[in-house]
């Protein structure tokens, strides 16, 4: 998407609240780029400004100066908008096509005769049934046609649109919430208003969206308005235009607006995953369906394949065998299913060539079985049949359930007279039906989120639109609609913390980080610490946070402290603190918070194992043994006794024992780094220097790593034992 820097800049300064400048800036690029009608606005917005300069410079103290600098200031913002999306239109052949289309027919664009398009074909679709029958199909198919064509026009207008009046924006509400409009016409309406919306921040358009979402009774229209403001969430805009906070505040008074928020990024996270579930789908699932399978595809249609009668004798429970596999299989599918798994964009991602799709606005118009591509079927009556009671019924998003119609054309040929006749007779239905489930305000919310999925992924001119599921372009990663500044102060804080876990199981760390970050103090609980110590202690390195020294470490302490306070029997949080003091080399205190825990769950190994390895760099070397050898008696082929064994058994310079562990543990190919440099080490205490430089050799080419940092690192170490720096020299002389 291209944009203009210094139309950007203008929207920063005014995003900032400097007038002036902004104003001078607008005046540089209408130089550049002289527009006579926008100049007068401009000069306008200046001459109004310099009024309320001169009124202030007499020393009049006026009551209404902050609303009159702000009125300016978002009439400045309407101008920059306004040039910034003719900027936008005419960067792109494609937008521009579109601009100039229906703005060049002979149609009336008044709001009235919008209206009254609107509502004469919702009058002239019941009128039908005064018509002979012989008529009726043939008027109902052109007025059909004629409206379709209409609408797809009246969406690209409102994309395509300037920033709204009031008197726009109040006409727009009117039809939206009225029972005399098309229910599908007022939802395509709220997805063209979301999109020019998303584009360009227009307050007019925000408000309808909100407007709509808390007044409409159809809960399909109701959902769409509800993803068509939260998408539209602007926090620049905010900043000039206080009424976003306003708007959003008065629908979270609602308790069902909290719940549905909370769902909503909840579906919107989901969504993030696609390309992952997708891959899962076509690399481990879908494999083990097709070898499965016991159908074939013929030129005659599609029969079930011949059982091998000799297979069957031979090996009787190969065939029972293969049918729990392909249970499984599609269990799997139906698991992620249920849990929200966008299952079927892989199958019809590549569905997405039909001319149908080519048409912007029917990515976004809902599926209805009257739309006027499905008229190519209105002769074959089986095929009808399957259109009107299957498809609406099937589990999928509108955009795939038009995919569905446009492929069934190709498939149906392949289908025998007797699979027609048992799919429209419901005998054969396609896998995971799910009945009623579309009354649903979370099935349709995250149907239609999937339909948005699909646009801004598959769409051909789908760079030239923000998407809310971008992760990749302009450097952009998706950013959960909770972090947005209209929501503090207000009853959905209260779940922010619950919000930066879910974000945080998804692995969103970043994501989840910034959540936690936007807590409020009076919100900070127990949860709310231990899940940001642990995105610091575990995750430290993906997030964007100061790394030097140890900060980060007595960060993530502090933090598990203040939830120990909050939960002084917490084990999970006495867990932490043990392991970020044994990081910091604490190790009387971290053995202290060990011990604490050993106490609580007496058969933890790992626990024991740590205190062990406290001791031994507390240089009690004799107690680490004790507890070392009794831990190596109870399982022998413990290897993390084993090596804390043999290295605590060099730190006290009993060589010959150690190495009889390290032995032990080099018998096996999936040796650990730290044992293999251990051993390295231990041969070059004993003066095997030799031996000693092949294990640092292989050590270096088996993990791709640097000697000479490790044995910086091991500085303390190597000192210890005798080794002096010239003998470090030395050493990695060889090894080079």
């Amino acid at each position: 998407m291209e944009k203009n820097k210094q139309l950007e800049e203008v929207k920063k300064l005014l995003e900032e609240r400097k007038l002036s400048q902004a104003l001078d800036a607008l005046q540089t690029y209408l130089y550049a780029y002289p527009q006579p009608a926008n100049m007068d606005k401009l000069e306008a917005i200046r001459n109004d400004f310099r009024l309320m300069q001169e009124y202030w410079r007499k020393g009049f103290k006026d009551p209404q100066q902050e609303q009159l600098y702000n009125q300016l200031l978002q009439r400045a913002y309407a101008l920059n908008t306004n040039l910034s999306l003719q900027f936008y239109l005419h960067s792109s052949p494609f937008l521009m096509t579109l601009h100039t289309s229906v703005r060049q027919n002979a149609r009336n664009w008044s709001m009235a005769a919008i209206r009254l398009e609107m509502e004469n074909f919702v009058t002239n679709i019941a009128m039908l049934d005064l018509e002979p029958h012989q008529l009726r199909e043939e008027k109902r198919l052109d007025l059909y046609t004629k409206h379709q064509k209409s609408m797809s026009d009246l969406f690209t207008y409102i994309f395509t649109s300037h920033v709204w009046s009031e008197a726009i924006g109040d006409a727009f509400s009117e039809i939206l919430l009225s029972p005399t409009i098309d229910e599908n016409d007022q939802q395509l309406i709220v997805s063209a208003v979301m999109l020019s919306c998303m584009n360009y921040f227009d307050i007019v358009k925000f408000r309808v969206l909100t407007q709509v979402y808390r007044q409409a009774q159809d809960v399909r229209l109701r959902q769409r308005a509800l993803i068509g403001w939260v998408c539209s969430l602007n926090d620049g805009a905010a900043k000039v235009f206080p009424e976003e906070h306003t708007f959003v505040s008065e629908l979270l008074v609602d308790e069902q607006c909290v719940q549905e928020l909370i769902e909503l990024q909840l579906q919107m996270i989901l969504c993030m995953e696609t390309e992952a579930d997708r891959h899962k789908i076509q690399e481990e699932i879908l494999p083990e369906i097709m070898k499965n399978n016991q159908f074939k595809i013929t030129p005659n249609g599609i029969e079930e394949k011949e059982e091998d009668t000799l297979e069957e004798i031979l090996h009787p429970e190969a065939s029972e065998r293969r049918m729990e596999k392909l249970e499984e299989s599609l269990q799997k599918m139906a698991d992620m299913h249920k849990a929200g798994s966008d299952i079927y964009f892989g199958g019809f991602a590549q569905m997405k060539f039909f001319d149908f799709f080519k048409d912007m606005s029917n990515w976004f118009v809902p599926f209805y079985v009257q739309h006027p591509y499905m008229a190519r079927w209105k002769d074959n009556h089986k095929v009808n049949k399957i259109m009107e009671k299957i498809v609406p019924d099937i589990p999928l998003c509108n955009s795939d359930k038009y995919s569905f119609v446009c492929g069934f054309e190709q498939t149906s040929r392949m289908l025998t007279d007797q699979m027609l006749d048992m799919i429209a007779n419901g005998e054969l239905k396609p896998v995971f039906v799910s009945g009623h489930e579309d009354q649903n305000a979370a099935f349709i919310r995250r149907s239609y989120l999937q339909d948005m999925y699909r646009f801004f992924k598959l769409f051909p001119q789908r760079n030239l639109f923000v998407s809310p599921f971008e992760t990749q372009r302009w450097n952009m990663r998706f950013i959960p609609f909770f972090l947005s500044d209209v929501f503090r102060e207000t009853p959905l804080e209260k779940h922010m913390v619950e919000m930066a876990a879910t974000l945080y199981k998804h692995r969103m760390y970043q994501e989840a980080y910034d959540v936690l970050r936007k807590v409020s103090s009076d919100m900070k609980d127990m949860r709310f610490f231990l899940l940001m110590g642990d995105l610091i202690y575990y995750h430290y390195s993906d997030l964007k946070i100061d790394k030097n020294d140890t900060l980060w470490l007595k960060l993530a302490l502090e933090l598990y402290e203040n939830a120990l306070k909050l939960n002084p029997s917490s084990k999970r949080v006495k867990n932490r603190i043990a392991r970020v003091c044994f990081d910091l080399c604490d190790y009387q205190r971290a053995m202290t918070y060990f011990e604490e825990l050993m106490t609580a769950e007496t058969d933890n190994i790992r626990y024991q194992l740590y205190k062990a390895i406290c001791l031994a760099n507390l240089h009690r070397y004799d107690e680490a043994l004790s507890l070392l050898y009794e831990l190596h008696f109870h399982d022998e082929n413990d290897r993390s006794v084993i090596g804390v064994l043999a290295n605590t058994l060099t730190e006290q310079e009993k060589y010959e024992q150690a190495e009889k562990f390290y032995l032990r543990l080099l018998e096996d190919d999936d040796v650990s780094p730290k044992d293999l440099l251990g051993y390295a080490y231990l041969l070059w205490f004993q003066g095997k220097i030799e031996a000693s430089i092949e294990q640092l050799k292989h050590y270096r080419e088996r993990f791709d790593t640097s000697v000479a940092l490790e044995l910086e690192s091991d500085r303390d170490t190597l000192l210890r034992h005798g080794v002096s720096e010239t003998d470090m020299r030395m050493m990695m002389s060889l090894l080079s």
